[in-house]
C-alpha cells in the first residue's frame, strides 16, 4: 500500500499493531511516497508520529468478496458462490463489526440490513511510537 505525502512538511507513518512483521514504521518523509506491504488480514490503525490528530485505519481483507457501501446504504458484491455465508459490516467509527449468516442461491438476491452501533471518537486517543506523549503544540 501507498501511503503518499504531498505536503512540504514531515510526516512519520506508522502503526502500534503487533501483528505487522515488519513493523510498519516509514521514518520521517516529506513530498514523497513510500510503501508497506500488508500480509495479514486485520484492521490496523495508521497514526503519524509528528501529528497526533492524523489517523486512518487499513482494512485488510482475507479475499476479495467485499464493497464499499453507496452513498443510499446499498452495496453489492458479485460473484459469489452459492451456500450459507456470514457478511459483516466494518467501519473505523464503530466499537465492533457486525455480521450474519446468509444463503446465497444463484440467480436470486439476498438482502440483509447491517446495523453498527456504539460510535467511536473521530481520533482514538494514542501516543507517539516509542510509548510517550504527543506535545501540546506541535
Amino acid at each position: 500500500m501507498d501511503f503518499p505525502n504531498k505536503d512540504p512538511i514531515y510526516h512519520n507513518v506508522f502503526s502500534p499493531s503487533q501483528k505487522l512483521d515488519p513493523r510498519l514504521d516509514l521514518g520521517h518523509y516529506k513530498e514523497s511516497s513510500k510503501t508497506y506491504r500488508f500480509e495479514r488480514p486485520g484492521n490496523y490503525q495508521i497514526f503519524c508520529n509528528i501529528h497526533p490528530d492524523m489517523v486512518s485505519n487499513v482494512l485488510v481483507l482475507p479475499n476479495r468478496a467485499f464493497s464499499r457501501v453507496n452513498p443510499d446504504g446499498s452495496f453489492r458484491i458479485e460473484k459469489v458462490r452459492d451456500g450459507e455465508w456470514f457478511i459483516g459490516v466494518w467501519s473505523p467509527s464503530a466499537k465492533s463489526p457486525s455480521k450474519k449468516k446468509i444463503v446465497v442461491k444463484d440467480g436470486q438476491v439476498v438482502t440483509v440490513e447491517l446495523d453498527l452501533q456504539d460510535r467511536l471518537p473521530d481520533v482514538p486517543e494514542h501516543t507517539k511510537k516509542n510509548g510517550e506523549k504527543y506535545d501540546e503544540t506541535y
